[in-house]
């Protein structure tokens, strides 16, 4: 366990340099042990392997495997509900991943197909932690944006009036999430899904 921790570790601050790493590592097969890892018992290992996945999604090979409708390990469906576990560190790994995966509609579509996708959509906005909010008010950002039926559910969920909160929040640690927020809301006035002074 130990080992496979560091050498995670080693892989994960690897994977953050650049490219050229990031394509070594994916010729080297290294994807597939590392997704391996991400099902692993061990919350350590869990967390770390997410980490280093979120690190790798920055390689366009990898964001495409992401896009794979039909990839058996389900890929998208693990890194939702990973984003919606209490575990600080495995929740900003996770839902860091989403947060540049759903600049994909395919990826959206997938997201919004996880039976549980509005409540963890819900938990990551109603977040303690700035840094958990933000990724989630940029992945519901980019979800409105990607078509009307997943914007359609957003808005008619308790999502739209988490996002009004959100919005008119003015304080200076708010100012990213509060931008995510009201991209969303505009989104969903040019879908013709809510008024603009509904905002």
């Amino acid at each position: 366990g130990l080992l496979q921790y560091e050498a995670l570790m080693a892989l994960t601050n690897l994977a953050q340099l650049n490219d050229d790493v990031r394509k070594r590592i994916v010729k080297e097969k290294g994807i597939p042990d590392i997704e391996m890892l991400m099902f692993d018992q061990d919350e350590d290992l869990k967390r770390a392997s997410t980490e280093c996945m979120c690190n790798m999604i920055l390689c366009e090979e990898v964001f495409k495997l992401y896009e794979k409708v039909d990839s058996p390990t389900e890929r998208v469906k693990l890194l939702t509900v990973y984003s919606g576990e209490e575990d600080f560190g495995l929740q900003r790994a996770a839902s860091g991943g989403l947060a540049m995966l759903t600049a994909s509609e395919i990826v959206c579509n997938q997201v919004a197909k996880v039976g549980c996708w509005l409540d963890i959509m819900k938990e990551m906005l109603l977040s303690n932690k700035n840094e958990i909010k933000h990724r989630g008010a940029h992945v519901v950002a980019n979800m409105t944006a990607a078509n009307k039926d997943i914007a359609t559910k957003l808005v008619e969920s308790e999502v739209l009036e988490i996002l009004m909160v959100l919005s008119r929040d003015t304080s200076s640690e708010m100012e990213k999430i509060r931008a995510c927020a009201m991209r969303a809301l505009d989104k969903a006035v040019e879908w013709e899904l809510i008024k603009p002074t509904d905002k």
